[in-house]
């Protein structure tokens, strides 16, 4: 059993032309509770938002974004938000200003260090007060390494029918 959380509050002057102002609040949480020897559930989640009137001005580390392994998994990184297209027609993220995930999980070693997963992530990164919410289920083969847990996962987004199946891999602790 466990959990872990981080509150991040900063702000700021600067952006592409030095007026652009900002202040951003972060909170995400994780948190695991043992079922049995051999089962766990897992539980996180991540709200945050940027107070500003000049958002892409700012750098793109300072934009939020949903989409990835540790984000909405069945769906590509950065790939849940805003996007602009280029004169090739060609789609990219440009971040937002608010973000919101969630993440269910069971997990469950079988016999050694061989287990499996099931999972349902939800969220987005989104302008405006209401957001865009996209969902991804899978399942994932886990493994207690000698160097640490790898953990590879299969999932689907559910908002398009024609959503391909992503391939996650993730090695060393969840917290």
């Amino acid at each position: 059993r466990g959990a872990g959380g981080t509150l991040t509050l900063r702000g700021g002057k600067g952006g592409t032309n030095g007026d652009a102002s900002f202040a951003q609040l972060h909170a995400s949480a994780q948190w695991f509770h043992g079922l049995d020897a051999e089962s766990r559930l897992i539980v996180r989640g991540e709200a945050g938002h940027t107070f500003t009137g000049e958002l892409l001005d700012l750098p793109p580390s300072l934009r939020y974004y949903a989409g990835g392994d540790r984000s909405i998994r069945g769906y590509g990184w950065r790939e849940v938000g805003p996007r602009i297209r280029n004169s090739l027609g060609d789609s990219y993220s440009v971040g937002a200003s608010n973000v919101v995930t969630a993440s269910f999980e069971y997990e469950r070693y079988f016999n050694g260090p061989w287990g499996a997963a099931v999972f349902v992530d939800s969220g987005s990164a989104f302008d405006g007060k209401t957001p865009d919410m996209h969902t991804g289920v899978g399942i994932g083969l886990r493994w207690r390494s000698p160097v640490g847990p790898v953990r590879i996962d299969i999932a689907r987004g559910l908002n398009s029918p024609d959503s391909p199946f992503t391939l996650h891999l993730n090695i060393g602790a969840d917290l």
